[in-house]
């Protein structure tokens, strides 16, 4: 994946992987990844150094937070920019705020964790 792409079809595959990994425990648990919705969300992610954020994906015409968009090329996390309709279709919430993030599930060692 580029830096930055832009998708507008709802029917685009990574559009479709990306509304899988948000429903489909298994998909999440063989990705080691989930899909996290939101601008606290997202924002705590970003400001986790150990944090491993591999897309962020947002609609500007959504509200999406713009500062957020800008920590993300920072980090040079890949960017997903999306219309409304694709946005509405990845999204969980009746009123999507226009910013979500795939993350990296953690792994802990025991002794990490003790």
């Amino acid at each position: 994946m580029s830096a930055e792409q832009h998708i507008t079809s709802p029917q685009n595959p990574h559009v479709k992987a990306l509304v899988e990994l948000r429903r489909d425990g298994e998909v999440r648990r063989a990705r080691g990844e989930f899909f996290l919705e939101g601008r606290r969300g997202v924002a705590a992610a970003l400001a986790l150094p150990h944090a491993e954020v591999r897309e962020v994906i947002y609609c500007p015409h959504m509200a999406a937070d713009e500062a957020l968009v800008q920590a993300a090329r920072a980090r040079k996390v890949p960017l997903t920019k999306v219309s409304k309709d694709v946005f509405k279709k990845i999204a969980d919430v009746v009123t999507p705020q226009g910013l979500a993030a795939v993350v990296k599930i953690p792994q802990f060692t025991l002794a990490q964790v003790l």
